[in-house]
């Protein structure tokens, strides 16, 4: 029979490695002489454990911060589920503060790796996810005249990241409102504000708070008469 110190569940004896086997021979024969074999080894190998990082979501212009990034593991053997806080990873990746609205590439290196020695880490590819900022399109509080023509409307553009400015943004806002030049003086009106026809590489759009149109009177310039001045005959 064949005896082995290896064994599943015994700590000191369930490691990856190498285990010398024993035989015992029991057998007989008046014709030969049995002679165990020699030599003879069990080998454990590392057990694969499969290291991917997390998917992770950062906005256009945001910086990525050692938080945000965790690993997904799987292989363990059970009971060894608490190793995972010995894993040292370093992340690599492209991702800065103005990196364009896109996926890209997340990769981890273990640089312990000889801390665990029952496990092969296989490291695989996660991902980095830009998505768009927001900027915020407001329109501008407007006063017209009793009896003019339809104002020039005019906004204001904020979240700009990156350094970005307003030469990022294709198309404009459409502003209107329902005056016209018969509303009487004192009337006010809502601007609204439609952002359909602007788009930006690295941006959404959002319409900021209310902004208002008001009716002031007219400015009516009155002249006297000229006055004359004539000698009595």
């Amino acid at each position: 029979f064949y005896t082995c110190a290896y064994s599943p569940d015994d700590p000191a004896n369930k490691n990856a490695g190498e285990y010398p086997i024993s035989l015992t021979s029991t057998l007989s024969s008046d014709n030969y002489v049995f002679v165990p074999a020699q030599d003879c080894k069990l080998t454990v190998k590392p057990k694969d454990l499969t290291i991917t990082p997390n998917p992770v979501s950062v906005t256009y212009g945001t910086a990525l911060t050692e938080n945000l990034f965790s690993l997904n593991v799987s292989g363990w053997v059970t009971g060894d589920e608490d190793l995972a806080s010995q894993l040292n990873p370093v992340y690599n990746h492209s991702v800065v503060a103005g990196s364009a609205v896109r996926e890209y590439p997340l990769t981890v290196v273990i640089t312990n790796t000889n801390e665990l020695p029952n496990y092969n880490l296989v490291c695989t590819e996660g991902k980095i996810t830009v998505t768009k900022a927001v900027l915020t399109v407001s329109a501008d509080n407007i006063q017209v005249a009793y009896g003019a023509a339809q104002p020039n409307y005019t906004y204001t553009i904020t979240g700009y990241q990156a350094g970005d400015s307003a030469a990022v943004i294709t198309g404009a806002p459409a502003l209107s409102s329902s005056y016209n030049n018969t509303s009487p003086a004192g009337s006010t009106f809502p601007i609204v504000v439609n952002t359909a026809g602007m788009s930006a590489t690295n941006y959404a759009f959002t319409v900021g708070g209310s902004a208002t149109l008001t009716v002031v009177p007219a400015v009516v310039s009155i002249q006297s008469e000229p006055t004359f001045t004539v000698d009595f005959k």
